[in-house]
């Protein structure tokens, strides 16, 4: 739990060394932490080290890029508005891989300016064994949030730092973590394990959803039946890969495009289109629909999205030759 109560440099670094020297004082620090400056011992750890020496090189950094992409493209939205909430709190939020690796930091000017003093930089690795006990590492042995301040980090170079981490799980699966890291003397309050682990959570959710969106999509276009959804508008929000060769639009991407523009004033298409777009229940019903010489001769069966919110409303629509 992070000491909000500020304390001076040369006060952390002092209970920071009596820590090392004294073994009955360390089992006053959380039995997490005691149990990981133990390990720390076990692996050498250099903690006298005022500079951080723990970086991937240019290829195997490009490849955790790459091994990570999902994570990425689904975390950086929700770190941005993270950085944006944090704008003058001093803080940067990183992201890492399931091996430590720093795969993001964002921060203001002022906070990365900090960051690239205490080599808290992309490319740099935070596994236990290299850089002793840290909030990235510690979260994703736990699988758990966790905050430390100055003095329980196991290294010299890390006591002026605040952080608070949080591992991120997809499908079961530790991918990586979300951590917020500050000067020691940024810290107000304990709100900030609250922040991460929410920010953790809204990146486990949308990852969650583009794997149900990517399920959905696989599902549909192995369909034999095309597959069509209109909002209350009658644009198209969705089109299977059968609907749009069925319907003639082989080399048209047409979500997005509304159905009257799509079909024109033509007296079958708008017979269609006023059939399927009403707010009832249609089953396996004969069209003739005209797409420029294109007649298609097809059965129809629509069913109406039901919601609570008007946006959402809409229909679904069934096309069989």
């Amino acid at each position: 739990m992070i000491d909000d109560t500020i304390i001076s440099l040369k006060e952390i670094k002092s209970k920071w060394y009596k820590l090392h020297d004294d073994a009955e004082l360390r089992k006053t620090l959380r039995p997490e932490i005691s149990n990981s400056w133990d390990r720390s011992y076990k692996n050498k750890v250099p903690r006298f080290s005022k500079t951080f020496a723990n970086f991937s090189s240019k290829s195997d950094y490009a490849i955790a890029l790459d091994n990570s992409k999902h994570l990425i493209d689904c975390a950086t939205p929700i770190i941005e508005n993270l950085v944006e909430f944090l704008k003058d709190t001093g803080f940067v939020v990183s992201l890492t891989d399931p091996n430590l690796v720093m795969l993001k930091i964002l921060g203001d000017n002022h906070s990365m300016e900090w960051a690239r003093k205490v080599d808290l930089v992309e490319g740099s690795i935070w596994t236990e064994d290299l850089t002793g006990t840290n909030t990235g590492a510690l979260g994703l042995l736990l699988s758990k949030p966790i905050s430390l301040f100055g003095y329980e980090h196991f290294c010299l170079s890390s006591i002026s730092s605040t952080a608070s981490g949080c591992p991120i799980i997809d499908n079961g699966h530790t991918i990586g973590g979300i951590g917020m890291v500050a000067p020691y003397n940024k810290v107000r309050n304990n709100h900030t394990l609250g922040l991460v682990t929410a920010a953790a959570k809204q990146i486990q959710s949308n990852m969650l959803l583009k794997r149900i969106y990517k399920y959905q999509q696989v599902i549909l276009n192995s369909m034999s039946d095309g597959v069509m959804v209109i909002d209350r508008k009658s644009n198209i929000t969705f089109m299977n890969k059968k609907c749009s060769r069925l319907l003639g639009f082989q080399q048209t991407n047409v979500v997005g495009s509304n159905l009257n523009n799509l079909f024109g004033n033509i007296a079958d298409n708008l017979y269609f289109i006023n059939t399927i777009k009403q707010d009832q229940v249609v089953t396996d019903k004969f069209f003739v629909i005209t797409n420029g010489k294109l007649k298609i001769k097809c059965n129809v069966t629509c069913t109406p999205i039901r919601s609570s919110n008007k946006y959402d409303k809409g229909n679904v629509v069934i096309i069989r030759e």
